[in-house]
């Protein structure tokens, strides 16, 4: 086999690289789609079921108890479930230092909602929610954890960190791993009934609350619901029986509700699950057009190979050679060939993967090797086909067509001038597309890390507290009244002393600031007939001077004592709500309280989550009237910038004053500038990932106009060289060239940028950012691909232009 050109093995590695991520994105969406839940019962279909509003589908406010209402109503072999997850201690034995395991709370009748079969047992059942059973069901991988085998587990006893006690009545597959794994969450191995999520965190029941019908006694909304049909129900009998259940459960649905709507597949989080969908979507369609011109890439450079050794085959000819013997030689080069693209591309699969599944934990249980094995396999036969296209076409041409001994045509043929045209067009078109991609990229790297979230733009110091084992530690719950007093000597303690050792800064407490925290659970506001959804955090009025929110329209909360029914609103809301930020003031909000509240202010929009996602809007409570802010931790707040030492103290004055309530624990202390480029951290890897990809779709485009242009000159050097023995001259040979590449250059351009605007809604898709189609961006990237171009035919127009004209025909 005759050692292929650098250009043509690296054609052939772009070819491998874009066969691996077509496979890689194949997989995810594969998965990402599918209806099924993994070890769920066969035979059903499973969807998120949620509230119609009139601002749109809400899948996250549909409670505990209207869950159990509509169970009762729903026909036989229809099932409703939820869960909640989260990390506990785990031990078998009073004493012993617990192991964190994860865990699920099961609301509604889980088990049947998901037709689950236990291995050896029993499951849970509505029945030991409703008495608060302090039950629980292992996976099969925890019982041989824990107590060596499945049926060992039975009737044996967990106990919390606080040494609550569960009694273990059943064990599933280890097929089965829960509602939450996958993307967001990860796979469970205990599952427990979500009424017992009060004593299995502190110990034992508080006083007061009584073991009959617990489900009434703890109601939870948020998580989305899981609602399961027999897959034989048509979507027009699944809408009748919705249209059922709305009126029959009228009583227990909020009085703004219009109906009730699904969503398929199920997931915990419906609205991103669908916007991650349509972006591997969207790679998928580009991973496809990658292969599509990887491979013509290969395909043009290997009639290049051909035409280049043109003399040889012919030489190969007149010594005998018959054509038998070069399809001979060609299979064994194509057999080579096909081998190192599959070890090749087989080896870039893997390793992309577990890169993948190192950077986004989530992965982990979507890029398993079953399913990259599944579109490899399904691949193979393309793989297979592009291979042989790329080494056969050429050499048949060559042999069938042309007459390697005879005259050979000076030009080519009109038909190949036409197609070699658009060929490169089409090339230019492509890599200025990627280009400006990579320019947005870019740019949205750059703006992830400086964009404006509406705080944090001054110098500030915050420490984030996380209650202990994600609970209020308050002792008898019951007492509400002590509670509350105890809550509030607390934050006056926290932020009295340490104002103390930073006099003259502002200190305050806010709501933790989270990155890709999966979801918040918005709740429903009603301001007259305006009706829309918002996120509840709690402040005190010094955390958002210390921050830097800014106050728009109205005040801030009353520094001296805390106004009952009085919150805030970010400018979003109150625009929803009230059409101006003026309007806002003074009015009445209802949905996150008993009664109305009062808006005495609107601050600027505040994205406490960084740029990952779309901003929840956001209503602020104020926390000195608020018993349970600890719940999903707070953050201090300190208007001045701190070296490590200072931090150092900072954090051990603070925990110093929650030992004292033994309320939690000071789990980071950051600057503004560390909290902003943690906050910005996902942004940006994703922008770079953008990059990555563009340069790479990039670099296939601008390689095949590199290869294009070599096998236009090699066709035209009989013809360049005839030009210039009949007294052409080196700049007019050079223009020509150059000229009528640039003008398919500036041809393919005009394509381009009239799918900018196309693109960049695309673009928004993929990445959430906004970009204008005719920014400086654009122009930029356009400007580097035609320098890049211009490059590429530069030196070899230059060599054939100051070719000797003789040795040029000698040569041909």
């Amino acid at each position: 086999m005759r050692k292929p050109s650098w250009g043509l093995s690296g054609a052939y590695a772009l070819l491998a690289l874009a066969v691996a991520t077509t496979t890689l994105a194949f997989a995810i969406l594969r998965t990402w789609d599918s209806p099924v839940i993994s070890g769920a019962g066969p035979g059903y279909q499973y969807m998120v079921l949620g509230y119609q509003r009139p601002t749109g589908p809400d899948f996250s406010s549909i409670s505990t108890v209207s869950m159990a209402q509509m169970q009762l109503l729903l026909p036989e072999g229809y099932g409703i479930a939820s869960s909640m997850q989260q990390k506990i201690g785990i031990t078998t034995r009073l004493g012993t230092h617990p192991q964190v395991t994860r865990i699920e709370l099961v609301m509604a009748d889980y088990a049947q909602a998901l037709h689950l079969r236990p291995m050896v047992g029993r499951l849970l059942t509505l029945a030991d929610q409703r008495r608060g059973a302090a039950v629980a069901v292992l996976s099969q991988a925890e019982a041989r954890r824990l107590f060596g085998n499945s049926r060992a587990a039975l009737q044996k006893h967990l106990y919390t960190a606080k040494g609550f006690e569960l009694t273990v009545v059943g064990v599933l597959p280890n097929q089965f791993h829960g509602l939450w794994a996958g993307f967001g969450g990860n796979s469970a191995a205990i599952w427990l009934p979500y009424t017992l999520m009060m004593p299995m965190l502190q110990g034992s029941w508080p006083k007061g609350f009584h073991s009959n019908n617990m489900i009434k006694t703890m109601v939870f909304k948020g998580p989305s619901v899981l609602l399961s049909v027999p897959a034989t129900v048509s979507p027009a009998q699944l809408q009748t029986q919705l249209t059922h259940l709305y009126h029959a459960a009228k009583g227990h649905i909020p009085s703004d509700v219009r109906g009730l709507v699904t969503m398929q597949p199920y997931s915990v989080t419906p609205f991103i699950h669908k916007a991650l969908f349509r972006r591997i979507r969207l790679f998928l369609g580009l991973a496809i057009a990658a292969v599509l011109l990887a491979a013509l890439n290969v395909l043009v450079l290997r009639w290049l190979e051909y035409l280049r050794h043109r003399a040889t085959l012919q030489l190969e000819r007149v010594l005998g050679a018959q054509r038998t013997f070069l399809l001979r030689r060609f299979a064994g080069d194509a057999l080579i060939s096909l081998l190192l693209m599959l070890i090749a591309s087989g080896l870039l699969v893997f390793g992309i993967a577990a890169l993948l599944r190192h950077w986004v934990g989530e992965l982990s249980s979507v890029l398993t090797v079953s399913a990259l094995l599944a579109p490899l396999l399904w691949l193979l036969p393309l793989i297979v086909g592009l291979v042989i296209l790329a080494q056969a076409l050429p050499l048949v041409v060559l042999l069938m067509r042309e007459r390697l001994d005879g005259v050979r045509a000076t030009t080519l043929s009109r038909a190949d001038q036409r197609a070699g045209a658009m060929l490169l067009v089409a090339e230019i078109t492509l890599g200025v597309m990627m280009s400006i991609i990579a320019a947005w990229s870019l740019q949205h790297a750059w703006h992830s890390t400086h964009t404006d979230i509406g705080f944090l733009n001054r110098p500030v110091t915050l420490a984030r507290i996380q209650a202990r084992n994600r609970q209020v530690a308050v002792g008898n719950l019951a007492d509400i009244k002590a509670v509350k007093t105890r809550f509030r000597l607390l934050q006056d303690r926290l932020e009295k002393t340490t104002q103390r050792m930073f006099p003259g800064r502002a200190v305050g407490l806010g709501p933790a600031i989270r990155r890709e925290s999966g979801f918040d659970f918005p709740k429903a506001f009603h301001a007259g007939k305006a009706v829309t959804s918002a996120c509840v955090v709690s402040a005190s009025p010094s955390w958002l001077e210390a921050t830097g929110v800014r106050v728009l329209a109205g005040h801030n909360f009353n520094v001296a004592h805390a106004t009952a029914d009085t919150v805030l609103l970010d400018a979003r809301l109150a625009r929803t709500l009230f059409g101006s930020l003026q309007m806002a003031l003074g009015k009445f909000i209802s949905g996150s309280a008993t009664k109305p509240e009062r808006v005495v202010g609107v601050i600027a929009p505040l994205d406490l989550h960084g740029t990952t996602r779309k901003a929840c809007p956001v209503l602020v409570q104020d926390i000195r009237k608020n018993s349970f802010a600890m719940l999903n931790g707070i953050t201090v707040a300190v208007g001045r910038d701190m070296n490590t030492t200072m931090q150092a103290a900072l954090r051990a004055h603070l925990n110093t004053v929650l030992k004292s309530g033994n309320l939690g624990t000071v789990t980071q202390v950051r600057s503004v500038g560390e909290l902003r480029d943690w906050l910005a951290a996902a942004q940006i890897r994703q922008a770079r990932v953008f990059v990555v990809i563009a340069l790479f779709a990039w670099a296939i485009a601008l390689s095949g106009v590199w290869a294009l242009l070599r096998m236009v000159l090699a066709r035209q050097r009989r013809l360049t060289a005839l030009r210039g023995a009949l007294g052409a001259t080196p700049s007019y040979l050079y223009r020509n060239v150059v000229g009528s590449v640039l003008a398919l250059s500036i041809t393919g351009s005009a394509l381009a940028l009239l799918m900018v605007p196309w693109l960049a809604q695309q673009f928004a898709f993929l990445s959430g950012a906004q970009f204008a189609p005719f920014g400086t961006a654009t122009w930029v990237a356009l400007a580097v691909l035609l320098l890049a171009v211009f490059a590429v035919v530069h030196f070899p127009a230059r060599r054939a232009a100051r070719a000797e004209p003789a040795e040029s025909l000698h040569e041909l």
